[in-house]
Order: C-alpha cells, then structure tokens, then sequence
C-alpha cells in the first residue's frame, strides 16, 4: 500500500512534485504534469528523506536530507540535478543541532529559506540555490514549520502555532516588520501565510478541517469541512 507524501510544485507550477512511501527503506520521488496528463516519472529514491524542497529551475530541485555526518538526525540542504542525478551540498549545519529544514523558494532572487533547528530554539537563514551568501535572519524560541514569500512586501511571512503569532519579516530591511499576536485563537497543525493579514491553517488536533483566517476581521471561514465516514445502511 503506496502513501503520497510531500506534495510539492516545480518552480513554474507546471509540474506536481510528491513522495511515495510504503516503508523506511521504499520511498521514491515522482513527477508529473499538473493536469495528471501521462505517466509520473521516477526522479530518485529518497530513503532517509523527511522534508521536502522545491524545485528551482527546469533541472534543479533543492531539499533538506537526513543522515548528514552519518547522524540519523541531522539534515543538510541537498540541491540536486534531476537529470544527471548528481547532487551537492548546499548548507553546512552544526553537529550539535538537528540540521537544516527547506522552507521556501524566492524564485525570482535566486534564494532559499531555510530553518537551522537547534537545542531549545531554531534560526531562519537565506542563501542562494549555490549555497552561497548565507545569511542569519532571526532566531525564534519555537520551530518554524512552514513559511511564505510575500512578494508585494518582500518580506516572509510565518505563524508560530505554540504562541499563535503571525511574523512579518522584511528583507529589505532585515528586521521584522510586526508580530500580529492571535490571542484567544485555538492552535493549529499546519498553517501557511498567503499574505500579512490572510492564512491557511489545518485544526489540531486531527480533526482535518482546513480554514481560511482573515486578520483583519479576525474570523474564520471553513473552506474543506471534514466529512466524517458514515456506516453503510
């Protein structure tokens, strides 16, 4: 029984990007074109591979990859070349640390995001797909588990679902722009900031229903309701 994980785009959103899983030691990674047309090609087996990246050009896709330093924990930013299949390392992080964690691609400056998650805090990076001009950005107290580029702004967005905070991160500046504090508003599993006063979030616990928050009216609109299995009658 094969499970789809890791869904993800190619840098022009041409093409679907996802992991197949039935067990620690068969896991691949396929493509195929968004409208389902042909059959998914193969690209590489991803044993070990816990985080997803992104692609980045027609040929380069850039991810994060368990067991660097022969340390099950400890990921590392790989960028890979999907048609020759050689890959390079692209990060180097500390060995007391649990390594590096792809979060975004900025398409049009060349750079990727990424979280360095250490003992007890964690600290957002940006580089170039060459590994190149790494530079430290913020350190947070909590993981930051997803983030988004807001192109109109330049500035990344991020919500921290243990302090329900939305940060706004200016690139230009290098400093934070505002911390939009959601107090009184339950937590949540996943989330994405589509822009500063809007984000997608998934509830927890597990109850898989997918809503919209508007931070502006602070209210919530439920967008994917979960629709529980009903017995056959």
């Amino acid at each position: 029984c094969w499970v789809c994980l890791g869904v993800c785009w190619s840098y022009n959103n041409s093409d679907i990007i996802y992991r197949q899983n039935s067990g620690k030691k068969d896991c691949q990674v396929f493509i195929i074109d968004s409208n389902f047309i042909g059959e998914a090609k193969h690209l590489f087996d991803c044993n070990n591979l816990p985080f997803f990246g992104e692609g980045v050009n027609n040929t380069n896709f850039v991810y994060s990859k368990l067991g660097y330093r022969n340390r099950d924990e400890l990921a590392v930013l790989m960028n890979r070349n999907l048609i020759t299949g050689e890959e390079y390392q692209i990060s180097s992080p500390n060995l007391n640390s649990y390594g590096d964690k792809f979060l975004a691609h900025i398409e049009d400056k060349n750079k990727v995001v990424f979280e360095r998650h250490q003992f007890g805090f964690s600290e957002l990076y940006i580089a170039d797909t060459e590994g190149g001009a790494q530079t430290h950005l913020y350190t947070t107290k909590n993981r930051i588990w997803s983030l988004n580029y807001d192109q109109k702004s330049n500035s990344l967005l991020w919500y921290d679902n243990v302090d329900n905070i939305l940060y706004q991160y200016s690139l230009v500046s290098q400093k934070l722009l505002q911390k939009v504090s959601m107090q009184g508003v339950s937590g949540y599993s996943t989330t994405l900031p589509l822009s500063p006063s809007e984000m997608l979030a998934t509830q927890y616990p597990y109850t898989r229903h997918i809503y919209q928050l508007s931070l502006d009216a602070l209210n919530l609109e439920n967008i994917a309701p979960h629709q529980p299995n009903t017995p056959n009658t």
